[in-house]
């Protein structure tokens, strides 16, 4: 595994994480101006004739619904695409770490042995005669 290719893993990981934070934003605003009426609404202008959300009095804005649901979708995806690095995360672990254990068993002048015998010792049976 290139560096490269742990150089591109770790900036998409970044992205999804941006992402998902900025679709954080507009769900944390929307959920301020429902419960609080000092935060201002979203400027969003003619949606009320369309949207039969403005029967809800929690909802501040009935665009604003709608606005939350796409971020959420944006938060989704974001999560989707910072999760799909960790497979390139986790062979690049295993490739560090096979190289390492190869280099402490092969790096010496003798090579090391794997011990696949028990820790018992069994003597030789003798043939009956």
């Amino acid at each position: 595994m290139t560096s490269d290719v742990i150089r591109r893993a770790k900036l998409a990981r970044k992205f999804g994480i941006t992402l998902a934070l900025a679709g954080l934003v507009p769900i944390a605003w929307f959920i301020a101006a429902s419960f609080h009426p000092v935060v201002p609404n979203l400027p969003i202008p003619g949606t009320e004739a369309w949207l039969p959300v403005n029967r809800m009095p929690w909802i501040a804005h009935p665009a604003a619904l709608l606005f939350a649901l796409v971020s959420l979708a944006l938060m989704w995806l974001g999560a989707t695409i910072a999760a799909r690095q960790n497979e390139v995360f986790e062979a690049y672990r295993k490739e560090t770490a096979d190289r390492l254990r190869r280099v402490r068993e092969y790096g010496t002048d003798g090579r090391i042995e794997p011990y696949i015998g028990s820790p018992f010792t069994f003597y030789e049976d003798k043939e009956p005669s």
